[in-house]
């Protein structure tokens, strides 16, 4: 046989004043990410120093287009008689055919850098390159930039991907490799 029923209540067992609390602890918690959020864009916006992209140089636009011409034309020809080819590039000299690459290739099938907007490539000590452009997404135009090194061997390049970073915010590598895979953006 059953005893008398007892009433039940629903409670959480918190009272009032515990109820507050925990709202202004979740509050100030949700303040703080906010705020965080908001700094890492701040400095993800930020340029840093050492991006200063160029402009077209028209005075030297086709003695720039008759220098690409010439090296690509000698790496044709080493390349085609199994012979080594020694070449080397300033980083002024890259940076104007990056800027002047619609005008210097106006055909060409390769994608533009889309969505990246002036590019710029740098040489650092260690055999490391820095490349970087602006990434505009949504009124938004942080730098984007990618720190390679780069090693060669004989018979190869390897070029490993050091660091990456928006503005001045450090983006992490791992996952990011999947996405700058060069291979996945050529056209086939």
């Amino acid at each position: 046989m059953r005893g008398p029923a007892l009433p039940m209540t629903a409670s959480t067992g918190a009272t009032p004043r515990r109820r507050g609390r925990l709202v202004r602890i979740l509050l100030l918690a949700a303040a703080a990410l906010l705020a965080a959020l908001f700094l890492i864009a701040v400095l993800a916006s930020c340029r840093p120093a050492w991006y200063s992209p160029g402009a077209i140089d028209l005075a030297t636009l086709r003695s720039d287009k008759q220098e690409l011409v010439n090296l690509v034309d000698r790496i044709s020809a080493a390349l085609a008689s199994g012979q080594p080819n020694h070449f080397e590039l300033t980083a002024a000299q890259v940076n104007r055919w990056l800027v002047a690459r619609t005008d210097m290739w106006p055909d060409d099938p390769l994608p533009r850098f889309r969505p990246f907007r002036d590019p710029q490539v740098e040489f650092l000590s260690n055999h490391r390159i820095r490349l970087a452009a602006v990434l505009p997404w949504n009124g938004f135009t942080p730098v984007a930039s990618l720190e390679l090194a780069a090693a060669a061997s004989a018979d190869t390049i390897t070029i490993d991907l050091r660091r990456a970073a928006l503005g001045w915010v450090r983006v992490p590598l791992p996952g990011l490799s999947d996405w700058v895979d060069p291979a996945r953006h050529l056209p086939s």
